[in-house]
């Protein structure tokens, strides 16, 4: 397996995330569940920046530390819930930015991304809309060919015709880099089901079923 958790446990005065023996593989995964089921708590100690009271985590067979070295997190991409977009910056700075931080950064596929996405006429973050700056922060983070890419609700404030163009390119990625890792959570599962891919459900901070679902996912919720 691809990523291990082999425990997980964090907890709040009124939520327990408790997680075991959880094997993400290569390609496409999914994290299903309802708000408040734990889905963001999950990702943000997978990525290091929440500390659970126990961590064992192995990429392959390297237990991950918290925080991550330098080195783990070149091979990481983490989109957050909220994408860290400075609005008063312009889009070309923010590029500039990546171009710093990640040498390998991909400005052809940045720029058909953008193309994709019809964000090549913006100037600044602050003119985009709430999907808009998702789909652009997505656009950075898939230039730089992360070898792992944890999603947290990428889907949100896109309409269907950006969500699927968004999962297009997720899709076409892992064809593409056999070794790639995606794990992506979402609520919105009414057109996700049809993919079939791997997928863990996640309720009140437990997996209560993993694999490939037959059941409808409204089943769980």
């Amino acid at each position: 397996m691809a990523i291990t958790i082999k425990k997980l446990y964090v907890k709040y005065s009124n939520f327990t995330l408790d997680v075991s023996d959880l094997k993400i593989k290569h390609g496409i995964n999914l994290l299903i569940g309802p708000n408040g089921a734990g889905k963001t708590t999950l990702m943000e100690s997978m990525v290091g920046l929440r500390v659970p009271e126990i961590h064992e985590i192995f990429y392959r067979d390297e237990k991950l530390k918290i925080p991550l070295t330098v080195k783990f997190k070149e091979k990481l991409a983490f989109f957050p819930s909220l994408p860290p977009i400075y609005k008063h910056k312009t889009i070309k700075y923010h590029k500039k930015l990546w171009n710093i931080l990640y040498p390998d950064f991909d400005e052809d596929r940045y720029k058909d991304l953008m193309e994709l996405f019809n964000l090549t006429k913006k100037k600044k973050t602050i003119e985009l809309s709430s999907g808009e700056r998702r789909m652009f922060f997505f656009s950075l983070l898939l230039a730089y060919s992360p070898q792992i890419f944890i999603l947290d609700e990428p889907f949100a404030f896109l309409d269907p015709i950006q969500s699927k163009k968004m999962l297009g390119e997720l899709i076409s990625y892992v064809r593409e880099n056999k070794n790639a890792i995606i794990f992506i959570s979402s609520h919105l599962i009414d057109w996700l089901q049809k993919y079939e891919f791997y997928t863990f459900i996640i309720r009140d901070g437990k997996i209560i079923k993993e694999g490939t679902v037959e059941e409808k996912y409204e089943t769980f919720f």
